[in-house]
Parts: C-alpha cells; sequence; structure tokens
C-alpha cells in the first residue's frame, strides 16, 4: 500500500513544553514526547506612504502676460506638482486650472510653475502631491 504525503512549509516550528513539571524533565527522550510544535509567523511588513515633502520657492516672476515661480524639488515620493492659488490669506487652495508645471525627475532638480495673471491679492503656492496627500508649499503673494 503507498500513500502520497504532501508537505508545507511553516516560516519556523518550534518545541513549547506542556505540563506543570515539564522544565523538570530527566531524560532527552522523555521531553521530546512531552513537547508540541508550535508553528511561529513572522508578521507582514507594512509600509506608510506619507505626504511628499513641500517644493522651496526660489524666485518669481510676473509680466503682463502672467505669473512663473521657480522652485526646488525637495520630496522623492512625489507624483507631481501643481500650482494652487488662494484668495483669503491661505485659508483655503484650489488649483489653477490651465497652469503650466515643469519640473526636472529626481529631488533636488529645478521645476517652474507658470499661469495667467491672476487678482491683486491672490497668494500662489507650487505642492508636491502623491496619492497619500499634498505637502503644503509656501505661498506666494503675487499680483
Amino acid at each position: 500500500m503507498s500513500r502520497t504525503v504532501t508537505r508545507r512549509h511553516v516560516a519556523s516550528l518550534a518545541l513549547a513544553a506542556v505540563g506543570a513539571g515539564a522544565a523538570l524533565v530527566a531524560t532527552a527522550g522523555a521531553a521530546d514526547a512531552k513537547r508540541l510544535p508550535v508553528a511561529t509567523m513572522t508578521p507582514d511588513v507594512v509600509t506608510t506612504e506619507t505626504a511628499p515633502t513641500a517644493p522651496t520657492v526660489i524666485g518669481s516672476t510676473v509680466s503682463s502676460s502672467g505669473v512663473t515661480i521657480r522652485f526646488v524639488d525637495n520630496a522623492d515620493n512625489e507624483t507631481g506638482f501643481r500650482l494652487q492659488k488662494s484668495t483669503n490669506y491661505g485659508a483655503t487652495w484650489a488649483d489653477v486650472e490651465g497652469s503650466e508645471i515643469a519640473a526636472l525627475e529626481g529631488t533636488g532638480g529645478y521645476g517652474f510653475a507658470r499661469a495667467a495673471r491672476t487678482g491683486f491679492g491672490t497668494q500662489l503656492r507650487v505642492v508636491a502631491f502623491n496619492d497619500t496627500g499634498v505637502g503644503a508649499g509656501a505661498p506666494v503673494t503675487c499680483c
């Protein structure tokens, strides 16, 4: 009579002593008889993604055609950049529709954000974003 045995690998296997006098067993054979296998599993590694670090504004230019903000990329986990505006001193921010954003890949790269002129007293900011959220940027008061 033949029998098929399937073996399954467990992360690790340890022997646990059972019974009140398990620690006082005299012989190795008796010790093995009083131990049961206990499976121990290695926990999964969990990583937490954070919002990217905000870019640093290094200059801005206002002309009759629009506004350009130059910045340095400080994040290594961004998906991209957005130009945002606030008309209430930073209480709320909205993406600037039709803005043009360009940045070099990698931390330390330079970039720019360009948009048409906005109303007087409007604040603009460049933010880095990823799936987790937006890294708030420093506002620039402009036109």
